[in-house]
């Protein structure tokens, strides 16, 4: 992929450009860009899109979604750029040059329109090269996209992006803050918070909020931040072999992180014990419903003449 301009420092003159454009030699995309095959695919298209958006330009949205891997290639090609007129948007519509001179994107009819948005509120450490193109990092690509997708696409997007080790919850939360006020990023605050009971509350504060509810609805109180058979556990009846995990947060990984809870709560119910999780989301939202559930858990205990036994190794049971 090149630019008119590249070809200009290349020594090529604007009629020497046109006239191998003409003869199928170099292959139009958007404004000013040029590739040498007429089928692109769309990292190309992407390239092109960054290059015909001028200096300071950067793949973004949901084309820069893409590119990271945690959304499908599809729709317009975004950009932003930076500039000091202040935030507006411009569309870019795919070339009228005839169809000999025209690239083509991989089974598509036509090439989807350029979107560019300009801002002045992008930093440096806000955009990053990805494969060789210029693109928002994961953190503002979210703050960018939060106000045009809806909740559960947002939270299906936030989980991709987790599963594959790109989110970094500290840094999105610096890009949030400085965008404070834009579109969206109340939605992204509500997802985080139900996620991560650090971003509201301290782990000592979540501890206090299980137990007061615990007693309020006259449950036992179960030990806090215990080590059984080998894991450090949230919440944990030892004469009932009951353990609850409240899921959320950096003490459970990225949001999402599923993999390694799911092996520890292997690694504990071979071993005897009943496992029951419950969000932070649970807690905060519905404490009756998941009070109930606590209870419940416990009267299966008892049910079962679930035991830990001595040094919390192992629990067993007797269901005669």
């Amino acid at each position: 992929m090149i630019s008119r301009f590249q070809l200009r420092e290349a020594g090529f003159s604007d009629r020497g450009v046109d006239g191998r454009n003409r003869r199928g030699q170099l292959f139009r995309v958007y404004h000013g860009t040029y590739s040498t095959t007429k089928e692109i695919d769309r990292r190309a298209l992407w390239r092109a899109g960054v290059l015909a958006s001028g200096q300071s330009a950067v793949l973004s949205h949901m084309s820069a979604a893409a590119l990271w891997g945690f959304a499908k290639a599809s729709g317009p090609t975004e950009v932003t750029r930076r500039s000091s007129r202040g935030r507006h948007r411009s569309v870019m519509p795919p070339s009228s040059t005839p169809v000999l001179g025209r690239a083509k994107l991989a089974g598509h009819s036509r090439l989807p329109i350029l979107r560019i948005h300009v801002t002045r509120r992008i930093e440096d450490f806000e955009m990053t090269t990805r494969q060789g193109i210029p693109v928002t990092t994961v953190a503002r690509t979210f703050v960018d996209i939060a106000g045009s997708v809806g909740k559960g696409q947002l939270k299906k997007l936030l989980h991709e992006a987790s599963r594959n080790q790109l989110l970094d919850l500290d840094e999105l939360w610096q890009v949030m803050r400085r965008a404070r006020g834009k579109r969206g990023i109340g939605k992204i605050r509500q997802i985080l918070e139900d996620w991560d009971p650090q971003t509201g509350l301290t782990r000592n504060a979540l501890e206090k909020l299980m137990l007061d509810l615990c007693r309020s609805h006259r449950i036992p109180v179960p030990l806090a931040n215990r080590t059984v058979a080998g894991y450090e556990v949230d919440f944990f009846w030892p004469e009932h072999g009951l353990i609850v995990e409240t899921d959320g947060g950096r003490d459970h990984s990225a949001p999402y992180g599923l993999e390694r809870d799911r092996e520890r709560d292997s690694d504990l119910q071979l071993k005897g014990f009943l496992i029951l999780r419950l969000t932070w989301s649970m807690l905060k939202r519905e404490p009756e419903r998941s009070m109930r559930k606590v209870r419940a858990h416990l009267a299966m205990c008892e049910r079962q003449r679930r035991r830990t036994e001595p040094g919390w190794g192992s629990a067993s049971q007797n269901s005669e």
